[in-house]
This record gives structure tokens, sequence and C-alpha cells, in this order.
């Protein structure tokens, strides 16, 4: 997200904050439970999606380290199915089709080399738990939130 977007993002939750204070505070001095109701749903409106962001950062973990045994065998979701094996083979399906070939890794990067093209694939972990992103962004930022495929 550009720098505006986390501007305008901080902005509407100081916005949505203060508005929950004042009716908090308000519903207090006016003995209104209606104002106090309102005040505690816009306040925790704000601490939900603050915690869930700082949960949500602290989920993925991009730059990793795997080994060859954790990445053999099969990884999928609902669209997607990769088979990674131990001599160095692999097979990829999805809703296009399927094709098979060659991998190798560097590091937290996979290489998939196929007789039609080279895909890159990048090896995460996803609450502590390793996850294949077979079109992982450039940017962390740019992340779509799906985490990925799950060995099965």
């Amino acid at each position: 997200m550009p720098l505006i977007g986390y501007a305008i993002l901080l902005l509407l939750l100081f916005g949505i904050t203060t508005t929950g204070i004042y009716l908090l505070a308000s519903g207090w001095r006016r003995r209104s439970r209606t104002l106090k109701s309102l005040g505690a749903i816009l306040l925790l409106f704000v601490t939900a999606v603050i915690a869930r962001a700082l949960i949500f950062e602290n989920a993925l973990e991009w730059n990793v380290v795997v080994s060859d045994s954790e990445l053999i065998g099969t990884w999928s979701d609902k669209t997607e199915t990769l088979t990674l094996k131990s001599d160095g083979t692999f097979s990829y399906r999805t809703a296009a089709g399927s094709t098979t070939g060659q991998w190798d890794r560097e590091d937290w990067n996979l290489n998939l080399k196929s007789e039609q093209a080279v895909i890159s694939v990048r090896v995460v972990r996803y609450f502590h738990h390793p996850r294949i992103m077979t079109h992982p962004p450039d940017d962390p930022d740019a992340w779509d939130g799906n985490p990925g495929l799950e060995k099965r």
C-alpha cells in the first residue's frame, strides 16, 4: 500500500478512536447506555483492526531456512498441486494445465524447470508452517494474503 494509503488509514483509525472516546465520555456524563455502547463498539473495532494487523504481520516469515527433506512431498490448495520428488523432479498441476520437469533450490526460492518454462516459486512459513507461494509478490508489502500451497 503506498504511503498515502497508510496515511489515510491512520487518519481514519484516529477519527474512529476519537469518536469512540467522545461517545463513551458523553454517554458516561449523560448516563446514556446507547452512547456508551456506541463508543465501546467503535473502540473495540479499532482494537480488533490493530490486533489483526499485528498478528497477521507476524504470521508470515519470508526468508526461511528449509531443507530439501522438508520440501519433498505434495503441496496443494484448491486450484494447484505441486509434487516435489527426492530425485529432483516435479509435477505441477493447475486449472490451466500441468507440467513436469526438474526442480532446484536457492535458499527459499525454488526453480521449477520444464521444457515450456522456468517457474520461480518461494518457500515461506505461515504461522510456523512451511508453505510454497506459486505466485510470490516482488514486494512483501504487495502480498495478497494467500499463504500458498500447504503440504499434504
